[in-house]
């Protein structure tokens, strides 16, 4: 589930950045190639730095994306940390 949301979120925020940065002055990300490579780097939170908004718009547009990644990687570790501690054989 976390997966397919992931690349749903990755493809959505994708088009968006695309559509806003596309013709604007500066921008670098100009192909859905691009956006899609920012998209993947932005919700890992990894932040490459190749590709990156620079209109108003589009950094709100990565703001939810970075927040939406931060959400997931927290609940993926509270997961696996809820799935470690409810194992029978921990010695109790």
């Amino acid at each position: 589930v976390m997966t397919g949301a992931a690349i749903l979120m990755i493809i959505i925020m994708g088009a968006a950045i695309l559509d806003i940065e596309r013709n604007a002055p500066g921008s670098n990300i100009r192909t859905p190639m691009d956006a899609l490579w920012w998209g993947l780097v932005t919700i890992t939170t990894i932040g490459y730095g190749d590709r990156f908004p620079v209109t108003t718009e589009g950094r709100l547009v990565a703001g939810v994306l970075i927040i939406f990644g931060v959400a997931m990687i927290s609940t993926l570790t509270a997961s696996f940390a809820a799935w470690i501690l409810s194992r029978d054989d921990l010695g109790e």
